[in-house]
């Protein structure tokens, strides 16, 4: 449901944006580039949000704990190590 907000807000931005002068300059060409420009924005810009901690996960200490180096059980003794 959280994705269906911001194809509602285009409706508000686009006007708002189109309000500027120097857009609004630009006539129909202006006002359909911003409209897409917008609507590809509310499809993408969202799901960034949900996903940015799989996208950018942290390097917390607790990660770098839990990732051991491998120590064999038994050491050997050097006297009996075959070179």
């Amino acid at each position: 449901m959280i994705r269906s907000y911001p194809f509602a807000m285009v409706f508000v931005f686009v006007r708002a944006i189109f309000a500027i002068p120097a857009i609004e300059a630009t006539g129909e060409l202006g006002l359909v580039s911003v409209v897409w420009t917008s609507i590809a924005a509310a499809c993408f810009i969202p799901t960034f949000i949900i996903n940015r901690r799989k996208l950018f996960p942290r390097k917390s200490a607790a990660s770098a704990a839990a990732v051991k180096l491998h120590v064999p059980a038994v050491k050997a003794d050097p006297a009996t190590v075959i070179y």
